[in-house]
């Protein structure tokens, strides 16, 4: 029987296939969903793509409020810049979700990161 199961694990395993992390086995459920949507929206505002000198974008939630569809996200970003400068602010995301339309930005309110000592 363990011979067996062994077997089966490496077939599959042998064509990519992964049944661990699959999406359609575990889906997230909204919240964790609308986490990352926000941690996404705040590191996209100091993409090292478009922003000079920038070469590491955190994320840290201090506060996370789910009411119905509405998700609100508070916390502090830190930028790191090539001269490994940090620099701190903190952000608030509002969310709504639809399933006609998905995710919706209510808020995205970031204040300047300044300098830490």
């Amino acid at each position: 029987m363990i011979v067996m199961l062994l077997s089966v694990l490496l077939f599959v395993g042998g064509f990519g296939v992964s049944l661990i992390g699959d999406p359609d086995l575990f889906p997230k459920d909204k919240a964790e969903e609308a986490k990352e949507y926000a941690e996404t929206l705040v590191i996209g505002e100091f993409n090292p793509l478009t922003h000079e000198n920038v070469k590491l974008v955190s994320v840290n939630f201090t506060n996370e409020d789910v009411d119905g569809n509405k998700y609100t996200f508070q916390g502090k970003v830190t930028v790191t810049d090539n001269y490994s400068d940090q620099y701190k602010g903190r952000f608030t995301v509002v969310l709504t979700y639809s399933e006609v339309t998905g995710f919706i930005v209510e808020t995205l309110d970031i204040e300047t990161p300044t300098r830490s000592k």
